[in-house]
């Protein structure tokens, strides 16, 4: 997300997140069979990239790491049936997976962290929802970090060279203590701020401000 400060949600923030809904919804609901209107959904969302002038090599790292697990998740349904069947679907799913993350790509590009969430809570998005996803964000921050450490401890203790074989075993070990780490910090966390009178309602600094009497 963009890091300018946060602010109440703005008439531009909201047309920018219900043009990104709207793609993402008729690139879900438009059956495969008008793959030109797949087409011209991606010429769209390749053109407000431009004009939010994200760099292309950002949105090149991206696809990158994006793409082969959409690939590979498209192609789960026709590998399983021998190839005999399944085409359409994987089709499907590939687009509308591409359509839904460059939306979602763009939209990060061009709207403050805050401004979604204030937007959504307009839009009557549960409150409950909107709690996940604000924690999610704060705390997948936190997790990478415990990750760098966790990285940084097991090298200073690998003394020689790992196959590759050895190297994903690490890998393994490394996401389950992790995940263990995640969990404990999780119960921490929920304890100490039901302590502080946590509600389940996410609020801004400026959003309080705005709501005080003058």
């Amino acid at each position: 997300m963009s890091n300018s400060n946060s602010v109440p949600a703005s008439s531009s923030a909201v047309w920018r997140v219900g043009f990104c809904l709207t793609v993402i919804l008729a690139g879900l609901l438009a059956p495969i069979e008008y793959w030109p209107f797949h087409g011209v959904l991606l010429a769209i969302l390749w053109a407000a990239h431009a004009i939010a002038e994200t760099p292309l090599s950002y949105l090149a790292r991206r696809l990158g790491v994006f793409l082969p697990f959409l690939a590979l998740l498209a192609m789960s349904l026709p590998i399983s049936q021998g190839f005999r069947s399944g085409g359409d679907i994987a089709a499907a799913i590939f687009f509308r997976g591409l359509i839904s993350f460059l939306a979602a790509l763009w939209l990060s590009q061009v709207v403050t962290f805050d401004e979604l969430i204030q937007t959504l809570r307009r839009f009557r998005i549960p409150e409950l929802l909107l709690s996940v996803l604000v924690l999610s964000y704060r705390y997948l921050f936190v997790l990478w970090e415990e990750l760098e450490r966790m990285q940084s401890a097991r090298a200073a203790r690998t003394l020689r060279p790992q196959s590759l074989l050895g190297r994903w075993r690490l890998s393994v070990q490394l996401i389950g203590m992790l995940l263990v780490r995640a969990l404990t910090r999780a119960e921490r966390v929920h304890d100490s701020m039901s302590a502080r009178g946590w509600d389940g309602r996410y609020r801004s600094l400026e959003q309080d401000r705005s709501q005080r009497p003058a």
